[in-house]
């Protein structure tokens, strides 16, 4: 683990020990139940979360998760206007749901920018075959190439 990581996770013990305060025990606890929560769920997800929707090839990953996001914003709108919880999802599992795409979101752009700083839009581009366009799609960054580049640059 990097020394920044190293101190980050200090910080976060002290806050979770109380040694900054009630405040930041409480900070500190909703983070790292956030945090557990969102690493279990992409394991669960398989980590489908960074990849093209299976259903929707045509979507790019930025968007399909702004997208569920954005579904997690229309459920707290029905829920904070009192309607009835049919599906057992709680105000605060929606919030707690929320802050996870979120955090997916950020990740997502990092990762792209740190591809883009190595001049590589897509480090490990994942290929998938769309033989009635003759175009490969990359599941990873929605990325579209001929057929003909394809047979050039990756086989």
């Amino acid at each position: 683990m990097s020394d920044k990581y190293s101190k980050l996770v200090y910080e976060i013990e002290c806050a979770l020990k109380d040694d900054y305060g009630w405040q930041q025990t409480l900070i500190a606890r909703v983070g790292v139940e956030v945090l557990e929560l969102l690493l279990r769920k992409n394991r669960n997800y398989g980590g489908s979360v960074f990849t093209v929707p299976v259903l929707a090839p045509d979507v790019d990953v930025n968007t399909a998760i702004r997208v569920r996001m954005s579904d997690k914003v229309a459920r707290l709108q029905t829920l904070l206007k009192g309607d009835k919880d049919l599906v057992g999802e709680s105000i605060e599992d929606t919030f707690m749901d929320l802050l996870g795409y979120i955090i997916l979101l950020i990740a997502y752009h990092r990762d792209r920018k740190e591809d883009t700083e190595s001049n590589d839009p897509c480090c490990v581009h994942l290929w998938s075959a769309r033989p009635d366009d003759r175009q490969y799609k990359c599941t990873r960054c929605g990325e579209i190439i001929s057929e003909v580049t394809y047979r050039r640059d990756y086989q």
